[in-house]
């Protein structure tokens, strides 16, 4: 299994303690909730729980605040990356794959909306600076929950390359409630938000060049853009809106309650 931390970034990590913790915890609770079965799985496999104590609810996402725009016309092609700009996030990757990609469509542009983290920025900007593609990239930093929906409005595609397990991303989510073809890493619950790749596109964590792949295809294609849009707002509607999950939080917690 790839190692997506090095020994320094776990200093002070105890996970044999953190393991007798959590173990603990599940045992002691009488019901359980994860938003995706892989964690479910996991979880179960893990910490030896019977299945039935666990149930899978996605997590609600706004719908509405999170819902397609018109963008304005633009002669560029926007790459949107929402979260930490950290190693772990695959962001290493992301960059690497835009300087390829750059070499032979130059209208490309990438935004990386999330706070800076680690030392991958500064190896990220040199890269991108010998490649002369600094000016094409742009680090908002941290950007408040009001404003998330005008990025994703102004962006033609966007990027999730995780490479840390993740039972659920909120990117994933936000980005296919607004429309967008997202392209995301086939780690941990990514699978099941996408609907298995059916409402939006997945990748290997780490391939470069799977991930060029399906840029591509989505540069080149406006079709398939248009349709992968349509297909995710459906399905994160149906999915994790809160019209579609609150009758089913509803049912769970009346079930405790009895």
């Amino acid at each position: 299994m790839q190692k997506y931390y090095k020994q320094n970034e776990l200093n002070g990590v105890d996970t044999w303690f953190a393991f007798e913790r959590e173990k603990k915890c599940f045992n002691w609770a009488g019901s359980i909730t994860t938003p995706s079965k892989d964690l479910k799985k996991r979880i179960c496999d893990m910490y030896s729980i019977n299945y039935n104590k666990v149930q899978v609810i996605p997590n609600l996402l706004d719908t509405n605040h999170f819902s397609p725009k018109d963008m304005e016309d633009n002669q560029d092609f926007t790459i949107l990356h929402v979260g930490r700009f950290e190693r772990a996030k695959g962001v290493e990757t992301l960059i690497k794959s835009f300087i390829t990609l750059s070499k032979k469509f130059n209208n490309l542009k990438l935004i990386n909306v999330g706070t800076l983290r680690g030392p991958s920025f500064n190896k990220c900007m040199d890269l991108l600076k010998k490649n002369k593609l600094d000016q094409k990239v742009i680090f908002t930093g941290f950007v408040d929950y009001n404003d998330l929906p005008e990025f994703y409005a102004k962006s033609d595609i966007v990027v999730v390359p995780s490479e840390i397990y993740e039972s659920f991303s909120y990117t994933v989510a936000q980005g296919m409630a607004c429309g967008k073809p997202v392209i995301a890493s086939e780690i941990g619950g990514i699978s099941e938000t996408t609907n298995y790749g059916n409402a939006g596109l997945l990748f290997e964590p780490g391939n470069v060049d799977q991930l060029n792949g399906k840029i591509e295809m989505l540069y080149a294609n406006t079709d398939i853009r248009e349709e992968f849009g349509r297909k995710a707002r459906k399905y994160i509607v149906d999915y994790c809106s809160i019209e579609s999950l609150k009758a089913k939080y509803f049912k769970f917690y009346q079930s405790i309650l009895n």
